[in-house]
């Protein structure tokens, strides 16, 4: 009797793996106890459920009991056997599940699956070595029931110890000898006494040492298979592994995936070699026969993956590790598919010379239940065959190897390109996640976050300047214009636009779009929290922009400017005296270091505050010249007081300066004016001809010389405003000092008396 067991996370699976049978095998459910249903995965469902109230990670013990080949028990012996088991393993009276696999050959063996958890007590049930115990009641048992006595220490000839279920399932798959392939590495091992010699011994026999991903050393058979080079083959320990190979440098050695591309060349060029040997010969020649098609790049990651993985679930980390994913086909996704196929006959029928412009390509068809690879091209699905052609095996070999998959575990197409999409949204949203938010697209995500509603939310765009649109077709085409002809005059070519988009246009005219960068929220939380509104009472793209530019061109009322901008000096007066009563209070060497670190935060905030304020101030002066003059005349009187006579001095002969310097815009002002007049004149009563590239050329760099000096003037400016700003706060801090070292002086040399009716 030879028992196995082993831990289980996954109900779906195991309740799959015990009522499915495989190579021929029918199964059958002998019992089921102690569950609340009678259908073993609803059974096992409950039990998943049951582990979240512990810390239990796999809440389900399977053991496996098969009999040496020509020996067969009665149905009574068998749960006797389960009985026994049961007791010995610790989980009497627990809710199990017993199941036959019947052979062709008649053989039977024996499944069983427990449930660890106990109900009452709300744990899990520990098997403790239950490999020791299964060998103990597996003796006992071939005794009791006149069996075959199988020993239990290996054969003079076997020097390596069982391989691990993921090893030998890639040998089933690869169909290889895996006994044969671990004697003869630990023989290999045996014959050589340093690295290079078991690297030529391992090549010899056709295998190849390689890097490994968590184990230092692996290694490759013939067939692409991976070893782990451990104790259970070789006998030594990592240490001593380490040291017979220290002559070798193990970031030299290829890795695993390498040593494997390099084997499927191989194979691919043998297979190469074998068609052209026999196509020698025949009537018609190699050189007519269509030659095959190289698999794409979906198709190559397909066959990638399968070769790699070695269970089906691995198969399908694998494709979602290459950004693909395994679905199985709907009921809807075949309708849909039988329309796509539809729509495309008609098109070929009706106008040939687009599908061949264009390169459309025939939908491929599907069947219900059928499974598919799921890959995203341009935001749209693409279906890709497990065949023949892109896994290598038989279409048998591929069914058996994806036959553990339990059917509601998979999405159907709509579904795995839903996936797809929101992967791909966070991939994008990860890379832009460092970079921050511009002033236009932090004023939506303030507006998205601060509202309640849909309504709310536009209400809050248009507080500030933003108008909301809708794209239609009109906005769609000159998109397109507008990127096919961005490289002509040397710009960045903008962002697509899709039909029906709701999108927001800043004051501008700059387009921004309602996506989780600008409101934090994935594309489906957004599409839920639109929905509430009509996006036929939007606007235009082209409409938003108009209205913005109108917007724009409104002369704003002088007073309500002047007013503000009063109370953003007032703000910014007050922000600075925060910032240096808390920068004194932090010379203070007394302070804790909690007290000290929450100064530094409240000094941080207040000159972030001040620094926005600032930049507030110095975008209405651009805009409104008069404004800046007011800022700074406001600013001289305020201190006029505490002036000295040289600094009025000054101030006279900056004011001059100034008055010379307005009178000079005014003249060149009535300059321009006089200029456009006349080319307004000769315009009227010339014909215009059209611009020669010349024209166009010396244009362009006036509008560029012009940007370059507004630029640099805005520069100047700042500069300039911020120089005088410093001054006259170093000034008022040097008095400031003056004062209290005079008072503190003052108060030292008075009497007792004469302090206390200072106070």
């Amino acid at each position: 009797m030879i028992p196995k067991g082993n831990l289980h996370a996954n109900g779906a699976k195991l309740a799959d793996y015990l009522t499915t049978g495989k190579d021929g095998e029918r199964a059958e459910l002998g019992e089921l106890r102690g569950f609340a249903s009678s259908n073993i995965h609803e059974a096992f469902a409950d039990v998943e459920i049951q582990s979240l109230g512990t810390d239990c990670e796999k809440p389900f013990f399977h053991t496996y009991v098969r009999l040496p080949k020509g020996e067969h028990l009665t149905r009574q012996r068998w749960l006797y056997t389960a009985d026994r088991i049961e007791k010995n393993l610790g989980f009497t009276d627990q809710p199990r599940a017993v199941a036959f696999h019947h052979s062709p050959d008649g053989e039977t063996h024996l499944h069983i699956g427990w449930s660890r958890i106990d109900t009452e007590n709300m744990r899990a049930i520990d098997p403790g070595l239950f490999k020791n115990k299964l060998k103990e009641v597996a003796r006992e048992l071939e005794v009791e029931l006149d069996l075959t006595r199988v020993s239990n220490e290996r054969a003079a000839e076997h020097k390596t110890l069982s391989a691990t279920r993921n090893e030998f399932e890639e040998s089933r798959r690869l169909k290889t000898d895996l006994r044969e392939i671990r004697e003869t590495i630990r023989d290999c091992w045996d014959r050589s006494d340093n690295g290079h010699s078991f690297t030529a011994a391992l090549e010899e026999k056709g295998m190849q040492l390689a890097r490994g991903d968590k184990r230092d050393f692996v290694i490759v058979d013939q067939e692409g298979g991976i070893h782990a080079l451990s104790k259970r083959i070789t006998g030594a320990t990592a240490q001593q592994t380490r040291a017979r190979l220290a002559d070798i440098d193990r970031e030299q050695l290829p890795s695993v995936d390498q040593v494997r591309a390099q084997h499927i060349e191989r194979q691919l060029a043998v297979l190469e070699e074998k068609t052209v040997e026999r196509n020698i010969g025949r009537e018609q020649p190699a050189a007519e026969k269509p030659e095959e098609k190289s698999l794409g790049r979906t198709a190559g990651d397909v066959h990638l993956a399968y070769t790699l993985s070695e269970s089906a679930r691995g198969f399908i980390e694998a494709l979602e590790d290459r950004g693909l994913r395994l679905a199985r086909a709907s009921a809807q996704d075949v309708a849909l598919n039988e329309h796509m196929r539809a729509g495309y006959q008609q098109l070929l029928r009706d106008h040939p010379e687009l599908v061949e412009q264009h390169n459309i390509k025939e939908p491929l068809r599907i069947r219900e239940g059928e499974l598919l690879v799921v890959s995203l091209f341009k935001d749209e699905p693409r279906l890709c065959y497990l065949n023949e052609r892109t896994t290598g095996d038989q279409r048998d070999e591929i069914q058996k190897f994806l036959g553990t998959l339990h059917e509601g575990n998979l999405p159907d197409i709509k579904g795995a390109n839903h996936d797809l999409r929101e992967a791909k949204e966070r991939e994008s949203a990860g890379k832009t996640a460092e970079r921050p938010l511009g002033k236009t697209a932090g004023e939506i995500r303030l507006a998205y976050e601060l509202s309640r509603s849909a309504e709310e939310f536009v209400e809050g765009l248009e507080a500030r300047g933003l108008k909301g649109a809708r794209v239609h077709l009109r906005d769609v085409q000159q998109n397109l214009y507008e990127r096919e002809h961005a490289e002509e005059f040397g710009l960045r070519p903008p962002a697509a636009l899709e039909f029906d988009e709701l999108v927001v246009v800043n004051r501008y005219g700059s387009v921004y779009f309602i996506n989780e960068r600008t409101t934090g929220d994935s594309r489906d939380e957004i599409a839920k929290y639109l929905s509430s509104i009509d996006h036929r009472g939007f606007p235009s793209v082209h409409e938003a922009r108009q209205e913005q530019i109108r917007a724009r061109e409104v002369v704003h009322d002088p007073e309500l400017d002047h007013k503000y901008i009063h109370e953003l000096r007032e703000l910014r007066d007050e922000l600075k005296q925060t910032r240096s009563d808390l920068r004194e209070q932090l010379a203070n060497e007394e302070l804790s270091p909690n007290q000290r670190g929450a100064l530094e935060e409240q000094r941080a905030e207040a000159g972030n505050r001040l620094t926005d304020v600032r930049s507030t101030i110095k975008e209405m002066c651009e805009a409104n010249p008069m404004l800046a003059r007011s800022e700074f005349a406001v600013f001289r009187t305020a201190q006029s007081q505490d002036m000295s006579l040289e600094d009025r001095a000054l101030g006279l002969v900056h004011s001059v300066t100034q008055f010379g310097k307005d009178l000079g815009d005014i003249a060149s002002g009535i300059a321009d004016f006089a200029v456009r007049l006349f080319d307004t004149v000769v315009d009227f009563f010339i014909t215009p001809s059209l611009p020669t590239p010349e024209i166009i050329h010396a244009r362009r760099e006036a509008r560029e010389e012009s940007a370059e000096a507004a630029i640099d003037w805005k520069r100047w400016y700042a500069d300039d405003v911020y120089r005088d700003q410093t001054d006259q706060q170093d000034r008022l801090q040097r008095e400031q000092d003056a004062q209290r070292e005079y008072s503190k002086q003052r108060e030292h040399e008075l009497h007792p008396n004469e302090r206390e009716r200072e106070r």
